[in-house]
């Protein structure tokens, strides 16, 4: 009895389509690195990626798309619009009407921060891999640790206290610790601009303790302090430390078939808890005893048009045996916040 062989094809890369590959890497390894990080997958969830993986769950969370802008020159500038402007009438007949001009919103400004890494191949490792698939390998190995290592160093920035990137004093990107405060009403200056003399300019902020005793009152009440006028503009997003995320978790198991989850299964069976329908994300890289609420339709990642991951070229070294060289450079001012009092912590959280 004969034994059937299944057909077998065997396709050939020529020289100039693994070339082609190798130009292409970034398309891939970028978004892939990007999901190790959290803030800054949603700073990618916008421009590559069609929806948000989080937490292992592949579940597309309705409302959270920050604003995406590019813009040049030296520093970023974002509009503080929480104004209402003055002109607004009711008038009959030949009422003289308002004509002066407001002087606009305000502006919120930062300088540009930018990041750089470099992929490159030893002559020597080039030389003893030979083939194309397999220095194509190389490449590929070599260029996702490089940006998982940049965009691990843009991570840990963005959830830091870094003040906002002035040249010559603070040049990584600005963190959310800075942005989001616990006191926001000592005299400290966030995008240009001092929340000690800016009333508006604060975010929401409360004291926590047990959060077996208060946590989900604390919660409830951040909740309604964050949502404006009867509640039209709830936040998107819970982040927090994996503890107390368990603490939500536990205190949430009791009710879970009434709360529910994102996709109307019980709690129980869901990776990504939620409360007053806003989902809760645990990050390592999120302050110990804190949770941050966030408004997405008021943030904005603001990218340098000439540096979004921009590729360059540099030349072999003449005093090392180095080939392939490829150096990225990405510039922005991420998360610049446009109204504060939509955004909110819970700090000094314990068991």
């Amino acid at each position: 009895m004969s034994t059937y062989a299944y057909p077998t094809q065997t396709k050939q890369l020529d020289t100039a389509t693994i070339a082609t590959l190798e130009d292409s890497l970034h398309e891939y390894d970028i978004p892939q690195a990007y999901r190790n990080a959290l803030f800054m997958q949603l700073l990618l969830a916008n421009s590559m990626e069609p929806g948000l993986e989080i937490q292992g769950r592949n579940t597309l969370l309705p409302g959270l798309r920050i604003k995406r802008k590019t813009q040049g020159g030296t520093r970023a500038e974002s509009f503080v619009n929480f104004e209402t402007a003055s002109t607004a009438q009711f008038f009959n007949g030949l009422d003289i009407l308002d004509t002066k001009q407001n002087d606009g919103p305000t502006r919120s400004y930062s300088d540009f921060a930018y990041l750089t890494c470099l992929v490159s191949i030893a002559g020597i490792e080039k030389l003893e891999n030979t083939g194309a698939m397999k220095r194509l390998d190389i490449l590929r190995s070599r260029q996702n640790q490089e940006i998982r290592g940049a965009v691990r160093l843009a991570e840990t920035a963005l959830h830091s206290t870094n003040a906002d990137t002035v040249k010559g004093s603070q040049q990584s990107f600005s963190g959310y610790q800075h942005k989001i405060k616990e006191d926001p009403t000592t005299s400290t200056v966030i995008q240009g601009l001092n929340q000690s003399t800016f009333t508006p300019w604060r975010n929401q902020t409360t004291t926590g303790g047990s959060f077996a005793t208060q946590g989900l009152d604390d919660m409830r009440e951040m909740w309604f302090s964050v949502s404006g006028v009867n509640g039209m503009e709830p936040p998107h997003l819970w982040t927090t430390t994996s503890t107390i995320a368990g603490y939500v978790t536990k205190a949430l198991e009791g009710v879970h078939r009434i709360v529910g989850s994102l996709d109307g299964s019980d709690l129980s069976a869901s990776k990504l808890p939620t409360h007053m329908g806003v989902p809760i994300v645990h990050t390592d890289d999120s302050p110990s005893g804190t949770m941050r609420v966030w408004n997405f339709d008021y943030l904005e990642n603001i990218i340098h048009e000439g540096a979004n991951w921009s590729e360059n070229f540099p030349g072999d070294p003449n005093d090392q045996y180095i080939k392939d060289q490829k150096r990225y450079v990405f510039g922005a001012a991420p998360m610049m916040v446009t109204r504060r009092e939509k955004f909110g912590v819970i700090h000094t959280i314990s068991a």
